[in-house]
């Protein structure tokens, strides 16, 4: 009984996760393959100044947001808003490809951009779990136990801890490399 409810408790975490990490992937491909809306001499230079804390208010904010269109939508609304960030994300990794700038891939985009959107996944997974573990308690009257809502708690958690390590690379690191 026990390993049925922790089998049913990692599968219930996988599609959380898998939802928006599916947007994500597929707007990026689209991105990628899409005919190009910009070069890089487009784009403005990033700012340098710009500090950790604005990049974590913007992607928390993000965050935020993901797990608030997670839980009304089931995680369909977030992977939709993740698509549209892959699609941009995709976008600007063909305009650097397409121009040459394979150093600022690597030392730009790349560096911050893993952790970031590992970050903005957990956050929308996190509305999943908590919606999922709302409508089991309320509408199936099912005793749902600490583990759903636990599991919800730690992957926001770790979602924001991600988030905040991408804003300290992106701060640190990308920026200056993307210049």
């Amino acid at each position: 009984m026990a390993d049925t409810v922790k089998t049913r408790a990692a599968s219930i975490l996988a599609l959380a996760l898998a939802i928006p990490a599916m947007g994500f992937a597929l707007g990026l491909f689209v991105g990628v393959a899409a005919e190009p809306m910009f070069s890089t001499a487009d784009l403005d230079p990033p700012d340098t100044r710009t500090t950790a804390t604005a990049f974590a208010r913007n992607n928390g904010a993000l965050g935020w947001s993901l797990m608030v269109i997670g839980f009304l939508t089931y995680g369909l609304g977030s992977a939709a808003l993740l698509a549209l960030n892959g699609f941009l994300t995709g976008q600007l990794l063909r305009a650097l490809v397409v121009d040459q700038r394979l150093d600022a891939v690597a030392t730009g985009l790349a560096p911050h951009a893993f952790v970031e959107v590992g970050g903005l996944v957990a956050c929308a997974g996190a509305g999943v779990l908590f919606v999922h573990a709302l409508l089991r308690r309320v509408v199936l009257h099912s005793a749902i136990g600490p583990r759903l809502p636990l599991a919800a708690a730690v992957t926001a958690a770790g979602g924001f801890l991600l988030i905040a390590v991408a804003a300290l690379i992106e701060a640190s690191w990308s920026t200056v490399a993307l210049s």
